[in-house]
Protein backbone atom coordinates (compact mmCIF):
# COMPACT_ATOMS: atom_id res chain seq x y z
CA UNK A 1 0.00 0.00 0.00
CA UNK A 2 1.71 3.11 -1.27
CA UNK A 3 1.02 6.80 -0.95
CA UNK A 4 0.66 8.74 -4.31
CA UNK A 5 0.64 12.26 -4.91
CA UNK A 6 -1.26 13.10 -8.19
CA UNK A 7 -1.39 16.25 -10.03
CA UNK A 8 -1.60 17.95 -13.43
CA UNK A 9 1.15 20.16 -15.07
CA UNK A 10 -0.40 23.36 -16.86
CA UNK A 11 1.46 25.56 -19.27
CA UNK A 12 0.97 28.98 -17.80
CA UNK A 13 4.06 31.05 -16.73
CA UNK A 14 3.50 30.67 -12.90
CA UNK A 15 4.06 33.58 -10.31
CA UNK A 16 6.05 32.80 -7.42
CA UNK A 17 3.97 33.57 -4.23
CA UNK A 18 3.39 31.94 -0.27
CA UNK A 19 0.57 29.03 -0.27
CA UNK A 20 -1.45 29.13 3.73
CA UNK A 21 -2.78 25.84 5.01
CA UNK A 22 -4.80 26.93 7.68
CA UNK A 23 -1.73 27.84 10.62
CA UNK A 24 0.41 25.89 8.14
CA UNK A 25 2.37 27.71 5.00
CA UNK A 26 4.87 27.69 2.11
CA UNK A 27 6.54 30.63 1.43
CA UNK A 28 7.89 31.75 -2.11
CA UNK A 29 7.47 28.88 -4.27
CA UNK A 30 6.52 28.91 -8.12
CA UNK A 31 4.51 25.89 -8.02
CA UNK A 32 1.60 24.33 -6.15
CA UNK A 33 3.12 21.02 -6.64
CA UNK A 34 5.64 21.94 -5.12
CA UNK A 35 3.90 23.69 -1.78
CA UNK A 36 1.52 20.65 -1.43
CA UNK A 37 4.38 18.30 -1.37
CA UNK A 38 5.80 20.21 1.04
CA UNK A 39 2.48 20.30 3.50
CA UNK A 40 1.56 16.39 3.17
CA UNK A 41 3.92 14.77 1.19
CA UNK A 42 7.20 15.17 3.91
CA UNK A 43 6.84 11.92 5.66
CA UNK A 44 6.69 10.26 2.14
CA UNK A 45 9.41 7.59 1.63
CA UNK A 46 11.37 5.17 -1.03
CA UNK A 47 7.74 3.39 -1.07
CA UNK A 48 5.57 5.94 -2.25
CA UNK A 49 5.17 7.99 -5.42
CA UNK A 50 4.71 11.64 -6.73
CA UNK A 51 2.73 11.13 -10.21
CA UNK A 52 2.99 14.50 -12.31
CA UNK A 53 0.72 14.28 -15.31
CA UNK A 54 2.42 16.72 -18.57
CA UNK A 55 1.70 17.66 -21.98
CA UNK A 56 4.78 17.98 -24.14
CA UNK A 57 3.63 22.30 -23.88
CA UNK A 58 3.43 21.36 -19.94
CA UNK A 59 7.18 19.21 -20.31
CA UNK A 60 8.99 22.23 -22.29
CA UNK A 61 7.59 24.99 -20.28
CA UNK A 62 7.11 24.34 -16.34
CA UNK A 63 8.85 20.45 -15.58
CA UNK A 64 12.36 20.92 -17.32
CA UNK A 65 14.76 23.51 -16.11
CA UNK A 66 14.84 26.48 -18.41
CA UNK A 67 16.85 30.17 -18.46
CA UNK A 68 13.51 31.15 -16.71
CA UNK A 69 15.01 29.23 -13.75
CA UNK A 70 14.26 25.47 -12.46
CA UNK A 71 11.79 23.40 -13.38
CA UNK A 72 9.27 21.58 -11.14
CA UNK A 73 10.90 18.70 -11.53
CA UNK A 74 14.02 20.10 -9.82
CA UNK A 75 12.34 21.74 -7.21
CA UNK A 76 9.71 18.50 -6.55
CA UNK A 77 13.63 16.60 -6.43
CA UNK A 78 14.79 19.07 -3.70
CA UNK A 79 11.64 18.06 -1.56
CA UNK A 80 11.43 14.61 -1.28
CA UNK A 81 14.65 13.25 -2.59
CA UNK A 82 13.50 9.70 -1.74
CA UNK A 83 10.46 9.81 -3.36
CA UNK A 84 9.68 8.19 -6.76
CA UNK A 85 9.47 11.13 -8.67
CA UNK A 86 6.78 9.81 -12.18
CA UNK A 87 6.27 11.93 -15.01
CA UNK A 88 3.51 10.96 -17.19
CA UNK A 89 2.78 12.12 -20.59
CA UNK A 90 -0.93 13.15 -22.06
CA UNK A 91 -2.28 14.64 -24.89
CA UNK A 92 -3.21 18.15 -24.90
CA UNK A 93 -7.00 16.99 -24.10
CA UNK A 94 -8.79 18.83 -27.06
CA UNK A 95 -10.52 15.97 -28.36
CA UNK A 96 -13.14 13.33 -26.20
CA UNK A 97 -10.57 10.41 -27.59
CA UNK A 98 -7.84 12.79 -26.09
CA UNK A 99 -9.89 12.97 -23.12
CA UNK A 100 -10.29 9.03 -22.80
CA UNK A 101 -6.74 8.36 -23.50
CA UNK A 102 -5.72 10.73 -20.59
CA UNK A 103 -8.23 8.90 -18.40
CA UNK A 104 -6.53 5.73 -19.45
CA UNK A 105 -3.05 6.92 -18.58
CA UNK A 106 -4.24 8.54 -15.35
CA UNK A 107 -5.84 4.99 -14.14
CA UNK A 108 -3.03 3.51 -15.96
CA UNK A 109 -0.66 4.88 -13.22
CA UNK A 110 -2.54 4.05 -10.09
CA UNK A 111 -2.17 0.60 -8.31
CA UNK A 112 -4.56 -1.73 -5.89
CA UNK A 113 -4.85 -0.56 -2.50
CA UNK A 114 -2.88 3.19 -3.60
CA UNK A 115 -3.96 5.96 -0.97
CA UNK A 116 -3.96 8.80 -3.06
CA UNK A 117 -3.47 12.87 -2.82
CA UNK A 118 -5.49 14.57 -5.80
CA UNK A 119 -4.53 18.26 -6.55
CA UNK A 120 -6.62 19.57 -8.51
CA UNK A 121 -5.36 23.26 -9.42
CA UNK A 122 -3.84 22.69 -12.94
CA UNK A 123 -4.48 21.53 -16.32
CA UNK A 124 -7.31 21.87 -19.11
CA UNK A 125 -10.32 22.80 -17.60
CA UNK A 126 -12.01 19.37 -18.06
CA UNK A 127 -8.95 17.49 -16.23
CA UNK A 128 -9.81 18.18 -12.68
CA UNK A 129 -13.87 16.81 -13.29
CA UNK A 130 -12.25 14.06 -15.51
CA UNK A 131 -9.65 13.32 -12.58
CA UNK A 132 -12.22 13.19 -9.58
CA UNK A 133 -14.83 10.86 -11.97
CA UNK A 134 -11.28 8.61 -12.57
CA UNK A 135 -10.67 8.41 -8.49
CA UNK A 136 -14.18 7.24 -7.70
CA UNK A 137 -14.44 5.03 -10.18
CA UNK A 138 -10.48 3.09 -9.52
CA UNK A 139 -11.96 3.22 -5.93
CA UNK A 140 -14.25 0.44 -6.77
CA UNK A 141 -11.94 -1.39 -9.16
CA UNK A 142 -8.56 -0.65 -7.54
CA UNK A 143 -9.33 -0.50 -4.06
CA UNK A 144 -7.58 3.05 -3.74
CA UNK A 145 -8.18 5.52 -1.00
CA UNK A 146 -8.43 9.18 -0.98
CA UNK A 147 -6.08 11.05 1.62
CA UNK A 148 -6.91 14.51 0.33
CA UNK A 149 -8.09 16.83 -3.17
CA UNK A 150 -6.39 20.70 -2.76
CA UNK A 151 -6.47 23.51 -4.39
CA UNK A 152 -4.29 26.30 -4.38
CA UNK A 153 -6.38 29.73 -4.51
CA UNK A 154 -3.08 31.91 -6.70
CA UNK A 155 -6.27 33.36 -8.10
CA UNK A 156 -7.29 35.11 -5.20
CA UNK A 157 -4.70 37.27 -5.09
CA UNK A 158 -5.50 39.10 -8.07
CA UNK A 159 -4.40 39.14 -11.93
CA UNK A 160 -0.86 37.72 -12.13
CA UNK A 161 0.46 40.66 -13.23
CA UNK A 162 -0.92 42.34 -10.27
CA UNK A 163 0.73 39.72 -7.74
CA UNK A 164 3.68 39.65 -9.56
CA UNK A 165 4.21 43.98 -8.33
CA UNK A 166 3.50 43.00 -5.11
CA UNK A 167 6.22 42.10 -2.01
CA UNK A 168 6.01 38.30 -1.15
CA UNK A 169 4.77 38.56 2.32
CA UNK A 170 1.45 40.07 0.49
CA UNK A 171 1.48 37.16 -2.02
CA UNK A 172 -0.38 34.63 0.25
CA UNK A 173 -2.38 31.72 -1.68
CA UNK A 174 -5.04 30.18 0.25
CA UNK A 175 -5.21 26.18 -0.24
CA UNK A 176 -8.60 24.92 -0.20
CA UNK A 177 -9.37 21.19 1.39
CA UNK A 178 -12.06 19.73 -1.47
CA UNK A 179 -11.56 16.34 0.09
CA UNK A 180 -15.93 17.02 0.96
CA UNK A 181 -16.24 16.32 -2.66
CA UNK A 182 -14.82 13.19 -2.70
CA UNK A 183 -17.56 12.36 0.38
CA UNK A 184 -20.44 13.78 -1.56
CA UNK A 185 -19.69 11.62 -4.40
CA UNK A 186 -20.17 8.54 -1.64
CA UNK A 187 -22.84 9.96 -0.53
CA UNK A 188 -24.38 10.37 -3.90
CA UNK A 189 -23.88 6.51 -4.62
CA UNK A 190 -24.99 5.55 -1.11
CA UNK A 191 -28.52 7.77 -2.13
CA UNK A 192 -28.74 5.89 -5.14
CA UNK A 193 -27.99 2.20 -3.96
CA UNK A 194 -30.74 2.83 -1.01
CA UNK A 195 -33.61 4.53 -3.65
CA UNK A 196 -32.87 2.18 -6.47
CA UNK A 197 -31.63 -0.92 -4.48
CA UNK A 198 -32.90 -0.76 -1.32
CA UNK A 199 -29.07 -1.44 -0.85
CA UNK A 200 -28.16 0.57 2.31
CA UNK A 201 -24.96 -0.75 3.55
CA UNK A 202 -22.39 2.05 2.07
CA UNK A 203 -25.22 4.27 3.47
CA UNK A 204 -24.97 3.13 6.95
CA UNK A 205 -21.44 2.67 6.61
CA UNK A 206 -20.93 6.64 6.07
CA UNK A 207 -23.35 7.87 8.40
CA UNK A 208 -20.78 5.13 10.89
CA UNK A 209 -18.38 6.89 9.99
CA UNK A 210 -19.19 10.82 10.31
CA UNK A 211 -20.48 10.34 13.46
CA UNK A 212 -17.78 8.35 14.98
CA UNK A 213 -15.59 11.30 15.64
CA UNK A 214 -17.95 13.09 17.65
CA UNK A 215 -18.91 9.97 19.50
CA UNK A 216 -15.42 9.20 20.47
CA UNK A 217 -14.91 13.41 21.10
CA UNK A 218 -17.80 12.77 24.16
CA UNK A 219 -17.44 9.65 24.93
CA UNK A 220 -20.60 8.17 23.35
CA UNK A 221 -22.63 11.62 25.12
CA UNK A 222 -23.16 13.13 21.59
CA UNK A 223 -27.26 12.70 21.78
CA UNK A 224 -27.67 13.03 17.91
CA UNK A 225 -24.67 11.58 16.70
CA UNK A 226 -26.08 8.33 18.83
CA UNK A 227 -29.56 9.25 17.20
CA UNK A 228 -27.69 8.63 13.57
CA UNK A 229 -25.48 5.63 14.74
CA UNK A 230 -28.83 3.98 15.35
CA UNK A 231 -30.36 5.23 12.51
CA UNK A 232 -27.43 3.47 10.61
CA UNK A 233 -27.80 0.19 12.31
CA UNK A 234 -31.72 0.10 12.16
CA UNK A 235 -30.69 0.82 7.75
CA UNK A 236 -28.95 -1.86 7.98
CA UNK A 237 -30.91 -4.57 9.92
CA UNK A 238 -34.14 -3.08 7.56
CA UNK A 239 -31.93 -4.17 4.13
CA UNK A 240 -30.85 -7.39 5.85
CA UNK A 241 -34.79 -8.57 6.93
CA UNK A 242 -35.21 -8.54 2.74
CA UNK A 243 -32.13 -10.08 1.83
CA UNK A 244 -32.70 -13.03 3.95
CA UNK A 245 -36.48 -12.62 3.93
CA UNK A 246 -37.46 -12.37 7.28
CA UNK A 247 -41.43 -12.84 7.32
CA UNK A 248 -41.69 -12.88 11.03
CA UNK A 249 -39.40 -9.91 11.65
CA UNK A 250 -41.24 -8.24 8.81
CA UNK A 251 -44.96 -9.03 10.16
CA UNK A 252 -43.71 -8.13 13.37
CA UNK A 253 -42.98 -4.46 12.50
CA UNK A 254 -41.19 -3.42 15.41
CA UNK A 255 -37.58 -2.70 13.56
CA UNK A 256 -39.40 -0.44 11.42
CA UNK A 257 -42.02 1.15 13.93
CA UNK A 258 -38.82 2.04 16.26
CA UNK A 259 -36.71 3.29 13.19
CA UNK A 260 -39.80 5.62 12.25
CA UNK A 261 -39.65 7.25 15.71
CA UNK A 262 -36.29 7.43 15.58
CA UNK A 263 -36.50 9.41 12.31
CA UNK A 264 -38.91 11.61 14.10
CA UNK A 265 -36.38 12.27 16.81
CA UNK A 266 -33.88 13.60 14.18
CA UNK A 267 -33.09 17.54 14.65
CA UNK A 268 -32.34 18.06 10.49
CA UNK A 269 -30.77 21.33 11.63
CA UNK A 270 -28.24 19.27 13.91
CA UNK A 271 -27.42 16.64 12.12
CA UNK A 272 -23.56 15.79 12.74
CA UNK A 273 -23.79 13.21 9.08
CA UNK A 274 -24.83 16.58 7.16
CA UNK A 275 -25.51 14.45 3.85
CA UNK A 276 -28.14 12.19 5.57
CA UNK A 277 -30.39 15.22 5.89
CA UNK A 278 -31.97 14.69 2.39
CA UNK A 279 -31.95 11.08 1.97
CA UNK A 280 -34.40 10.82 5.58
CA UNK A 281 -37.46 11.88 3.85
CA UNK A 282 -36.76 9.40 1.58
CA UNK A 283 -35.94 6.72 4.07
CA UNK A 284 -39.55 7.89 6.37
CA UNK A 285 -41.07 7.26 3.03
CA UNK A 286 -40.12 3.62 2.30
CA UNK A 287 -40.83 2.25 5.91
CA UNK A 288 -43.49 4.62 7.09
CA UNK A 289 -46.51 2.18 5.79
CA UNK A 290 -45.08 -0.36 7.82
CA UNK A 291 -46.82 -1.02 10.81
CA UNK A 292 -46.39 -2.49 14.25
CA UNK A 293 -47.69 -6.32 14.52
CA UNK A 294 -49.23 -6.21 10.83
CA UNK A 295 -49.68 -8.91 8.41
CA UNK A 296 -50.09 -6.75 5.64
CA UNK A 297 -46.71 -5.50 6.34
CA UNK A 298 -46.01 -8.99 4.39
CA UNK A 299 -47.53 -7.53 1.01
CA UNK A 300 -45.49 -4.06 1.62
CA UNK A 301 -42.64 -6.14 1.35
CA UNK A 302 -43.46 -7.77 -1.52
CA UNK A 303 -43.76 -4.40 -2.97
CA UNK A 304 -40.40 -3.27 -1.63
CA UNK A 305 -39.03 -6.00 -3.68
CA UNK A 306 -40.29 -5.38 -6.44
CA UNK A 307 -39.29 -1.99 -6.28
CA UNK A 308 -35.88 -2.74 -5.79
CA UNK A 309 -35.62 -5.77 -7.96
CA UNK A 310 -35.41 -8.40 -5.55
CA UNK A 311 -37.09 -11.05 -7.61
CA UNK A 312 -36.07 -14.21 -5.57
CA UNK A 313 -37.13 -12.46 -2.42
CA UNK A 314 -40.54 -11.39 -3.39
CA UNK A 315 -41.89 -14.96 -4.79
CA UNK A 316 -40.90 -16.43 -2.00
CA UNK A 317 -42.30 -13.66 0.04
CA UNK A 318 -45.68 -13.32 -1.71
CA UNK A 319 -46.28 -17.06 -1.80
CA UNK A 320 -45.68 -17.14 1.78
CA UNK A 321 -47.73 -14.28 2.53
CA UNK A 322 -50.83 -16.16 0.49
CA UNK A 323 -50.61 -19.00 2.71
CA UNK A 324 -50.39 -16.66 5.52
CA UNK A 325 -53.21 -15.03 4.56
CA UNK A 326 -55.46 -18.04 3.57
CA UNK A 327 -54.98 -19.10 7.44
CA UNK A 328 -55.87 -15.85 9.21
CA UNK A 329 -58.68 -15.59 7.31
CA UNK A 330 -59.67 -19.12 8.59
CA UNK A 331 -58.47 -18.19 11.75
CA UNK A 332 -55.64 -20.58 11.93
CA UNK A 333 -52.39 -20.67 13.35
CA UNK A 334 -50.27 -18.96 10.60
CA UNK A 335 -46.86 -19.79 12.02
CA UNK A 336 -48.32 -23.86 12.29
CA UNK A 337 -45.98 -25.56 10.35
CA UNK A 338 -48.70 -28.48 9.94
CA UNK A 339 -51.06 -25.78 9.17
CA UNK A 340 -48.65 -24.33 6.77
CA UNK A 341 -47.82 -27.51 4.67
CA UNK A 342 -51.72 -28.09 4.97
CA UNK A 343 -52.29 -25.07 2.67
CA UNK A 344 -49.25 -25.76 0.32
CA UNK A 345 -50.64 -29.18 -0.23
CA UNK A 346 -53.48 -28.20 -0.74
CA UNK A 347 -53.09 -26.03 -3.50
CA UNK A 348 -52.19 -28.38 -5.17
CA UNK A 349 -55.75 -30.33 -5.24
CA UNK A 350 -57.49 -27.05 -6.10
CA UNK A 351 -60.28 -27.86 -9.00
CA UNK A 352 -59.36 -31.89 -8.26
CA UNK A 353 -60.32 -34.57 -6.09
CA UNK A 354 -59.17 -34.85 -2.80
CA UNK A 355 -57.61 -38.03 -1.42
CA UNK A 356 -59.09 -40.68 0.10
CA UNK A 357 -56.32 -42.55 1.70
CA UNK A 358 -56.04 -42.50 5.50
CA UNK A 359 -52.30 -42.52 5.32
CA UNK A 360 -52.51 -39.46 3.07
CA UNK A 361 -51.05 -36.60 5.17
CA UNK A 362 -54.25 -34.25 4.02
CA UNK A 363 -56.47 -36.81 4.98
CA UNK A 364 -55.37 -37.01 8.27
CA UNK A 365 -55.60 -33.00 8.44
CA UNK A 366 -59.46 -33.18 7.38
CA UNK A 367 -60.86 -30.64 9.52
CA UNK A 368 -58.91 -28.31 7.96
CA UNK A 369 -58.81 -29.28 4.48
CA UNK A 370 -62.37 -29.28 4.72
CA UNK A 371 -62.65 -25.68 6.21
CA UNK A 372 -61.02 -24.16 3.34
CA UNK A 373 -61.52 -26.14 0.66
CA UNK A 374 -63.93 -25.01 -2.33
CA UNK A 375 -64.52 -21.89 -0.09
CA UNK A 376 -63.76 -18.19 -0.49
CA UNK A 377 -60.59 -16.65 -0.60
CA UNK A 378 -59.34 -19.86 -0.97
CA UNK A 379 -60.20 -20.78 -4.71
CA UNK A 380 -59.48 -17.61 -5.94
CA UNK A 381 -56.12 -17.32 -4.51
CA UNK A 382 -55.09 -20.96 -5.39
CA UNK A 383 -53.99 -20.59 -9.03
CA UNK A 384 -52.84 -17.28 -8.17
CA UNK A 385 -50.14 -19.40 -5.82
CA UNK A 386 -49.81 -22.46 -7.98
CA UNK A 387 -48.92 -20.05 -10.73
CA UNK A 388 -45.74 -18.90 -9.25
CA UNK A 389 -44.57 -22.78 -7.99
CA UNK A 390 -42.57 -23.76 -11.11
CA UNK A 391 -41.24 -19.84 -11.10
CA UNK A 392 -39.92 -20.45 -7.48
CA UNK A 393 -38.79 -23.48 -7.78
CA UNK A 394 -36.79 -22.45 -10.78
CA UNK A 395 -35.08 -19.47 -9.28
CA UNK A 396 -34.40 -21.44 -6.04
CA UNK A 397 -32.73 -24.10 -7.88
CA UNK A 398 -30.65 -21.89 -10.03
CA UNK A 399 -33.04 -23.08 -13.18
CA UNK A 400 -30.99 -26.37 -13.57
CA UNK A 401 -33.61 -28.67 -12.56
CA UNK A 402 -36.59 -29.76 -14.65
CA UNK A 403 -37.09 -29.56 -18.58
CA UNK A 404 -35.12 -30.91 -21.29
CA UNK A 405 -31.24 -31.10 -20.40
CA UNK A 406 -30.58 -29.71 -23.87
CA UNK A 407 -32.55 -26.38 -23.88
CA UNK A 408 -30.80 -23.43 -24.46
CA UNK A 409 -30.60 -21.00 -21.47
CA UNK A 410 -33.47 -18.30 -21.55
CA UNK A 411 -32.22 -15.11 -22.37
CA UNK A 412 -35.27 -13.30 -21.31
CA UNK A 413 -35.47 -14.99 -17.99
CA UNK A 414 -34.82 -12.17 -15.14
CA UNK A 415 -37.29 -10.00 -17.24
CA UNK A 416 -39.80 -13.46 -17.37
CA UNK A 417 -39.62 -13.61 -13.24
CA UNK A 418 -40.19 -9.94 -13.01
CA UNK A 419 -43.09 -9.24 -15.36
CA UNK A 420 -45.08 -12.80 -13.37
CA UNK A 421 -44.17 -11.30 -9.92
CA UNK A 422 -45.64 -8.02 -10.41
CA UNK A 423 -48.98 -9.88 -12.58
CA UNK A 424 -49.37 -12.50 -9.97
CA UNK A 425 -49.04 -9.73 -6.60
CA UNK A 426 -51.45 -7.20 -8.35
CA UNK A 427 -54.02 -10.32 -8.80
CA UNK A 428 -53.47 -11.21 -4.97
CA UNK A 429 -53.92 -7.51 -4.07
CA UNK A 430 -56.96 -7.17 -5.80
CA UNK A 431 -58.60 -10.64 -4.80
CA UNK A 432 -57.71 -9.22 -0.81
CA UNK A 433 -59.01 -6.23 -1.10
CA UNK A 434 -62.53 -7.87 -2.73
CA UNK A 435 -62.34 -10.10 0.42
Amino acid sequence: MARVFLSFLGTNRYTPCNYVFGSRRVDNVKYIQEALSALFCDDFTDQDRVLIFLTPAAERKNWLTTDDGPGLEEALRKRLPDTRLIPKRIPEGVSETEIWQIFQIVYDGLEEGDEVIYDVTHGFRSLPILGMSLLNYARYLKNIKILGIYYGAFEALGPAGEVASLAMEKRDAPVFNLTSFDTLQQWSLAADNFTQFGITEKLSNLISRETGPALKETKGKHEQAQNEKKLAEALRRISGLFHTVRGKEIIDGSLFFATNNLLDKMNLDELVAKPVGPIIGKIKTKIENFKKEDLDNGFRAVQWCIDHRLIQQGITLLQEMIITHILKFYREDIYGLIERETVSMLFNFHNSLLPEDPEDRLYRRRCLVQKMFGTEPFCSLAPLYNSLRDYRNDINHAGLVGGNKKNKADPLGEEKFEKKLSLVFSGVIDILQRS
